[in-house]
């Protein structure tokens, strides 16, 4: 019987013989039928992932039920996240968490972890760090790379043990050297930030690149701004542009951004903006602000695309929603000029008042104006000063000769109010 079943494993892998599905159907079943249960789980995980037969959920969860009642752990694991997701079978984390410990008292790792992580996220059990780590630590000792990150975070975070930064350090390099992307994610963001070790880029490129070249894209972004930046690496505009398209053509929305501005810009690339429109879109489409204030400046002047006032003004529109600064003043201009859309005054006042509000002098010197014209806004001089007068003291050219002029038309009192207005919001952090 043995070597029936180490035959059928090797149609099953394709090891040492063409992967035959079919035969190591026919196999399993043959052995499972005789009350074998690594065949009988074997075939569970045939019909679990759809190997050689229809997927199919239920018929997996019986055959990992009938091996699992004869006490293979690895068909206990298998049945319990099955009743943990309700995967061909009713959820049900007690269940799941009975067939967890079964597994985890034979000592299988996984199990362990599967069950540490139900005493620490109370899942069919009550809550226990101190179980949880338990179970972490026979996991751990073991050589369990998921266990060595969870004990990790216990000891970061002083769950179940006692806080230990040096402990926590540990078992996260243990884990990220085994390659636990979580992990080399957690070291690199450590030594970059300076959390829990002293900071070391270098340290923070080492393990970026480690799960960037896994295929992670939060690594690949994070290294690619690394060599944007210069730091633990010389400046490399090409190996960034390289990290970033490998996240961005993983949908990675950020990334899509940088890659398109490194196109628009022209950065260590020649310049060519309807690569620069492709990749805005994308991650426009994702709902990244930059991006699309970036596509809708596109569109406006007719850079990488056809100028189209109303594809500017909605995707403006999507940034300003979003409280992106640059895209309200952009708008504003757009409902003022009534290009693509009818103009409206009010409109544009609104807009410009949002993004005064966020201190950009051009929207505050413009909101101003809207006072002083009594276009969009009620007519009003005092109001009118206040705006302008921060503009002035924000860097905006045109503002201060305005600023005089309209400071004419106040009465001593009149301007000596709006001044305490002006200092007043010079003296308040802008809205975010």
């Amino acid at each position: 019987m043995v070597s029936q079943i180490r035959r059928t494993l090797l149609y099953a892998k394709g090891q040492g013989t063409p992967q035959k599905f079919p035969e190591a159907l026919d196999w399993f079943r043959r052995a499972a039928a005789q009350d074998d249960p690594t065949a009988q789980v074997n075939l569970g995980i045939l019909y679990e992932q759809g190997q050689g037969v229809p997927q199919n959920y239920a018929e997996a969860v019986k055959w990992f039920r009938l091996a699992a009642d004869h006490g293979n752990a690895t068909a206990q694991l298998r049945l319990g996240c099955a009743c943990a997701e309700g995967r061909g079978v009713a959820k049900d984390l007690g269940e799941a968490f009975k067939w967890f410990r079964k597994a985890a008292e034979q000592h299988d790792p996984l199990g362990a972890v599967k069950l540490g992580s139900a005493y620490a996220e109370g899942q069919g059990v009550e809550k226990n760090p101190a179980e949880a780590v338990k179970w972490f630590r026979l996991a751990a000792d073991q050589g369990e790379a998921s266990a060595r990150y969870f004990l990790a975070l216990a000891y970061e975070n002083g769950r179940g043990v006692p806080p230990d930064a040096a402990e926590a350090l540990k078992w996260l390099r243990l884990a990220g050297g085994q390659g636990l992307v979580q992990a080399q994610l957690k070291l690199a963001g450590a030594y970059a930030q300076g959390q829990g070790v002293p900071p070391d880029d270098g340290e923070a490129v080492t393990w970026y690149r480690k799960a960037a070249e896994q295929g992670d894209p939060n690594a690949q972004i994070n290294l690619g701004i690394f060599y944007d930046l210069g730091r633990g690496v010389a400046t490399n505009g090409v190996e960034a542009l390289n990290w970033y398209l490998k996240a961005a053509e993983q949908g990675h929305a950020l990334a899509q951004y940088h890659v398109g501005y490194i196109y628009a810009a022209g950065l260590d690339v020649p310049k060519n903006q309807s690569e620069a429109a492709k990749w805005f879109l994308k991650a426009a489409e994702q709902g990244d602000a930059s991006a699309q204030f970036s596509l809708a400046a596109l569109y406006a002047a007719g850079r990488g695309a056809q100028q189209n006032f109303s594809e500017a003004a909605r995707w403006y529109q999507k940034a300003a929603e979003q409280g992106h600064a640059p895209a309200q003043l952009n708008l504003g201009k757009l409902y003022e000029a009534g290009e693509g859309m009818p103009p409206d005054a009010a409109a544009a006042a609104k807009w410009y008042r949002l993004s005064a509000e966020a201190g950009l002098p051009e929207a505050e010197f413009l909101l101003g104006v809207c006072y002083a014209d009594g276009e969009g806004a009620p007519q009003d001089n005092a109001e009118a000063y206040k705006w302008i007068a921060l503009a002035a003291a924000h860097g905006d050219k045109n503002a201060a000769t305005f600023r005089d002029t309209l400071a004419k038309k106040l009465s001593p009192d009149q301007r000596s109010k709006a001044q305490q207005l002006v200092n007043a919001a010079l003296d308040t952090p802008p809205k975010n």
